[in-house]
């Protein structure tokens, strides 16, 4: 993909993130590694590769990330171990989801976390829960929750009220947005009469939920106290070099509500007066699309969105920079978020005795003695970057 090695940078994309103090942790979205961002300077180091993963694995986390006092957790979508790290030991490891085939992965729709507990929703077609225990570390199977979810087809993301030990979903196939007491194992159907043949995302915020179209990009807001719908029109959008769906879902700050892009063009902002959605901003200079040589996945433009004070920041997922904008102004700033190659397969590792990116592992296989190839750890990492 042009656009993702910039003059021996790599552009970095973000899969899975969280803030701690003044950084920011994060699983890559297109290789197994993860990395730390300081919010001060913008700099990015490499910390590791997730445990029992291959250094190429594609999106290997999903969009969910929590912190439990020191340790991060980051949760499934094309394996089935949870990995975390803990920032102050700077320790990684993971924890094997069980109850699954062999060669069966787990794919995360949702998770929601109450005191040290993290109930886990699936995407697969088992629509299995699971709950990790993150004061043991230990992962149980809420069979009757699991059982219940087996009656809904094309559910939607899962979104959380933490506060309330719930969780919510849509279900297109019958039209009913799902409530779901996590502690209890009780679901309770409310009837939504949403006319659209498909919904990508639920979202809530201020005592209404959000249904984004898959087709048309339309949003509907409803009213939880009185079920009131009220519908905003994606008019006119402009979409990128493939079709699809045009937004990924939506975010709130400052009382608007902006659509994050998936095959749109462009950030939407709703125009609340109208009911039609209009151009947010214009991308900094540099920004760029990823040219999607890809044909086994197109990566939507946007993914992870977080809101900070009067600011919304767009991490990178499709593009080629961090989008920092303030709602305040109207200013949207560019900051890149790359990393030497070198600073990525140059690691500890290389001189361990038994990892496979060792130096002496490569030299093993060939048939020659690593202490007559090599003399000191230099020598040995010029090498070890040749051979890369």
């Amino acid at each position: 993909m042009e656009s993702i090695m910039e003059n021996n940078e790599l552009n970095l994309h973000v899969r899975s993130c969280i803030r701690v103090d003044d950084k920011l942790y994060f699983s890559e979205a297109y290789f197994n590694g993860l990395f730390v961002m300081d919010l001060k300077d913008f700099s990015i180091s490499f910390i590791c590769r997730f445990s029992e993963e291959y250094r190429g694995k594609l999106l290997l986390h999903g969009g969910n990330a929590i912190r439990y006092k020191e340790v991060i957790y980051f949760f499934p979508a094309c394996t089935k171990r949870i990995h975390y790290y803990n920032f102050i030991t700077k320790e990684e490891n993971n924890i094997v989801i069980p109850f699954m085939q062999d060669n069966e992965e787990f794919v995360v729709s949702g998770v929601v976390k109450k005191d040290n507990k993290v109930w886990l929703f699936s995407a697969n077609s088992s629509n299995s829960v699971f709950v990790l225990d993150m004061k043991e570390n230990k992962i149980t199977k809420a069979e009757a929750l699991s059982k219940m979810m087996l009656s809904y087809k094309k559910t939607t993301n899962f979104i959380e009220i933490p506060k309330e030990g719930k969780a919510f979903t849509y279900c297109a196939s019958d039209c009913v947005l799902l409530e779901i007491n996590v502690e209890k194992e009780q679901i309770k159907e409310h009837k939504i009469q949403i006319k659209s043949v498909s919904i990508v995302s639920v979202n809530y915020h201020n005592s209404k939920f959000y249904f984004t179209d898959a087709v048309s990009g339309d949003l509907y807001e409803l009213m939880w106290s009185n079920m009131n719908l009220r519908k905003f029109v994606a008019k006119d959008t402009e979409m990128d070099f493939m079709e699809g769906i045009p937004f990924t879902n939506c975010c709130f700050a400052d009382d608007n509500i902006y659509m994050i892009p998936c095959r749109s063009k462009h950030v939407m902002k709703i125009n609340k007066n109208t009911g039609i959605m209009e151009q947010a901003f214009e991308y900094p200079e540099g920004f760029q699309f990823l040219n999607n040589v890809r044909t086994f996945y197109k990566p939507p433009i946007m993914l992870i969105v977080e809101i900070e004070h009067s600011k919304v920041w767009f991490y990178p997922y499709g593009s080629n920079q961090l989008l920092i904008y303030d709602t305040k102004s109207g200013q949207v700033t560019g900051k890149k978020m790359t990393i030497g190659i070198d600073k990525i397969f140059l690691h500890d590792g290389i001189m361990s005795e038994n990892s496979p990116e060792s130096l002496k592992y490569f030299c093993s296989s060939i048939g020659k003695n690593a202490e007559k190839v090599v003399s000191g750890d230099l020598q040995g990492k010029k090498i070890y970057q040749a051979i890369n």
